[in-house]
């Protein structure tokens, strides 16, 4: 995981981009050779996951397909954790970070697929699975012996056999949310605060694997 020095970093067509010495406006790529992630997929496989929908409700308690729609399923194995650890470890020694993180909590295998139901009368079931923008911020005020919060996110894309399904970060400025688009790949590691903002383009054909994971540490000071 490479480190970049102070708070300029550059975008996917070489521009710098200064965040004014934000540390939560910034974000780590990585990459890991195809063959590891056919072994984390494969290994995946071998567990016995219990798939559920990836779940938000709207203001009536139903399930809100328009802001988020996918499967998932959680991963709490010992050698996944250790390896997406050693992820956030390297990521986390950027100069701007440093975060106090001590924990994970289970892994997040998610599926994004094109609608089964492309003519259903109701609307939401029939479009593509999506993430609309939210961010990852979770506090555990019950943590003993301190309080705890998500500090860092993390997303592994494990295949490459879908189209759309685009990642996206962005933070607000004058009302507007700022964005940029990461054409992640087959491999691709991106590491982000849990505080910025993202979400997942519609998935356009086949189907989109990505291991999404947190770290946690005690509350910010």
């Amino acid at each position: 995981m490479s480190t970049t020095s102070g708070t300029v970093i550059e975008n996917d067509q070489g521009e710098v981009i200064d965040y004014q010495n934000n540390q939560f406006l910034k974000y780590k790529r990585a990459s890991i050779p195809h063959e590891v992630c056919d072994s984390i997929r494969l290994y995946l496989d071998t567990l016995e996951l219990k798939w559920e929908e990836g779940v938000i409700n709207g203001y009536d308690g139903e399930i809100d397909y328009r802001r988020r729609k996918n499967k998932i399923a959680w991963v709490d194995d010992a050698d996944v954790k250790q390896f997406v650890w050693m992820q956030f470890q390297s990521a986390n020694k950027d100069p701007d970070w440093g975060f106090e993180i001590d924990a994970l909590e289970a892994i997040q295998y998610s599926s994004y697929k094109v609608s089964e139901h492309p003519n259903d009368s109701n609307y939401q079931m029939a479009l593509n699975d999506h993430y609309e923008w939210h961010n990852d911020m979770v506090q555990d005020v019950n943590a003993k012996p301190v309080k705890k919060c998500r500090k860092l996110s993390m997303s592994l894309v494990l295949n490459d056999e879908y189209d759309g399904g685009s990642f996206e970060v962005g933070h607000f400025s004058k009302g507007e949310i700022l964005t940029t688009t990461l054409p992640l790949k087959k491999g691709d590691i991106v590491v982000f605060p849990s505080q910025m903002e993202h979400r997942v383009n519609p998935v356009l054909k086949g189907e989109r694997k990505v291991i999404v994971a947190w770290a946690w540490g005690p509350l910010y000071k």
